[in-house]
Order: C-alpha cells, then structure tokens, then sequence
C-alpha cells in the first residue's frame, strides 16, 4: 500500500516516508485501515466468476510495506510485488523475509511502466492490484501497462480508501454533534498540515484532485480493452480525498468516464474496516499519513491547541472514537 509515483516527482514529499525503521512500519501499518478478509474475498470471488480463475501470479502495484503482497502470497504461486520507492522496496523485503514468505519477489518500478520493467513477462499475470496508488499516475499510461501485463480474463483491481470518518461509538452514526465536531477539526488539522506541507499546486495536483474529488470515477477503461467493469463504494457521502478545495490552487472539477454496462454498487456502511481511536490513535494516523508533519510544523499550524481541542470532544483523555473510511474499488477483465 503505497502512493507510488512515476519518474516525476508525483507527491513523494508528502508519502514517502524515508525510514527503515520498523516500528516506524508497524505503527504505520496499525494506523491505517486493515484490509478485511471480505474485501479480499470480494475481489478473489469476482476473478473466480468473472475473470480467468487462475492463481499462478498476481502483480501487486505501489506495494508499500509489503503488507497486500503478503495477503496475495497465500493464494497466488507467485507475486510480483513493485513500488518506485527504494525504502519501500527495502522494507518491503525485509518484512516479507522476516515473516518467511518466499513467494514473493519485491523490485523497483513506476506503474506506468510496470511492462517495461523486465520484471512480469507480457501476457502473464493472471490478478493485478492497485491499492491507494492510481490517483497519482497517468491513468491512460498506467491502464495501458497494466493491460499488457496481464493475461487474457486477467483481474485488475484498483482500491483507494480516504479520509478517516468519525463514528459516534453509542450511535453508530457519524450525525450526531459530537462526531460532526471531531470530524471538523480533525478534517482542519489535516487540511492545514497539506497546505504548509505541499500546496496542490500545478497540472499534477489538478489531475490528483480530479481523480479523488470524482471518486476515480474519472479513470476510463476502453471497452476494446476491459470488460465486466464494476465499480464499488462505501461511505460516498463522505470526501475521499485527504484534502480540501481550500489546500489547491485551482478550481476542483468533478469528471465521469463510465460506461453504460458497468455495474455500479454504492453501500453506506459506517463499519467498513472499522477501527477505534482515542487521541494518540489520531496523532498516530497523521504521524504516518505526512512523514514530514514535524514537530516545527505541528507548531506554526497550531496542531496542539487542535489536538486539545480533538480529546476534548471525544471524551477526555480515555475517550475514543469508531473510525470508518470512504472506499472506492474498481474491478475489471482483460478481454
């Protein structure tokens, strides 16, 4: 799971984190939502009925840590796990390796140019994975590689989740006023820490900010190359993207690319991947989301006077509060 990038520089200042440390790795992975067991079953249910059902080799984009590729590993022959970033290579290998998984090779590569890494010969992978990656990418570059990569009824797999949604724990709804209010200022640290980290400034970001403000409904997938699209969301009511209008310099434009026969699913479901935070939870979350969110920087944007602010409305220093995701999937065959 990791923001991978192309030969640009495509958001590593505020993704990529540069430590080998792996604690660092664990409180990332703890911080994050965790794939659940039926997400990957859904996913493993659609490549049975709707792709070739074949499990030799999976190909597992922007891998990050590794933590996806050692799901895939137990399923998959094979799995060919890529990232640009050589931390994430290097942690990746070392936690694969440290937890014996053998059946997975790591190596570094831009997405869109995942068929011209020597890595994953034309034709061959039977599932290709996408997760939190592809609104950084060239979408038509990128499509066009995962395309040749994969074998004819090949699954491709693209996920994205969001921003955090704060869930009354009593209630089970994210309406009532105290968790509009954690919501709002959780939402103003994140917003404020982007703006100072980096402003979505530049052809890039417009493109980055079209992609999540569209719910990547902006991605188009040729019929002549993709088929049995479906495209899956849970908790659309909420944003997707990390930040607001107000962090861009530009003006946010929605985009729609689908077609007609793609199968659309919109779930509202405030426990999806469901997690449980007090204050440190959310310190630990914005600690991995920005790498770069320094002490300095928590104190030029006031994050301690919002911190207080934050325990205070989810109910003290013992206080916690379920968290759930906005999620988007896109499935689709390789004709």
């Amino acid at each position: 799971m990791s923001a991978a990038r192309s030969t640009q520089d495509k958001g590593s200042i505020v993704f990529n984190a540069q430590e080998i440390n792996h604690s660092y790795w664990d409180i990332y992975l703890d911080s994050r939502p965790t794939y659940s067991s039926a997400f990957y079953d859904l996913i493993y249910d659609y490549h049975t009925k709707v792709g070739n059902n074949r499990w030799n080799l999976i190909e597992d984009i922007g891998t990050g840590p590794g933590n996806a590729a050692a799901v895939f590993s137990k399923r998959f022959n094979k799995v060919h796990a890529s990232d640009p970033g050589d931390t994430h290579v290097e942690v990746a290998k070392q936690r694969l390796a440290r937890d014996g998984i053998a059946n997975v090779t790591v190596y570094k590569a831009n997405g869109e140019t995942i068929s011209q890494a020597g890595m994953t010969s034309p034709g061959t992978a039977d599932l290709l994975t996408v997760a939190e990656a592809i609104p950084l990418m060239d979408a038509p570059k990128a499509l066009n590689s995962f395309s040749e990569v994969l074998a004819p009824g090949g699954t491709l797999a693209i996920w994205f989740y969001g921003r955090p949604i704060f869930v009354d724990p009593v209630s089970q709804s994210c309406a009532t006023t105290k968790a509009a209010r954690c919501q709002r200022i959780f939402d103003e640290i994140c917003i404020r820490a982007y703006s100072r980290i980096r402003p979505m400034k530049g052809t890039h970001w417009e493109q980055t900010t079209t992609r999540l403000f569209s719910w990547l409904d902006d991605l188009e997938l040729p019929e002549n190359t993709w088929g049995k699209v479906q495209r899956r969301k849970w908790n659309a009511d909420r944003p997707l993207s990390f930040y607001d209008e107000a962090a861009c310099d530009h003006a946010v434009v929605t985009k729609y690319q689908q077609r007609d026969d793609e199968e659309r699913f919109d779930v509202v479901d405030r426990s999806f991947w469901s997690k449980t935070w007090n204050i440190e939870g959310v310190k630990r979350f914005i600690g991995v989301l920005l790498p770069q969110f320094t002490e300095q920087l928590a104190q030029e944007i006031g994050a301690d006077q919002y911190y207080a602010e934050l325990e205070k409305a989810m109910g003290g220093p013992d206080g916690a509060m379920q968290i759930t995701w906005p999620v988007v999937l896109i499935l689709a065959t390789r004709k």
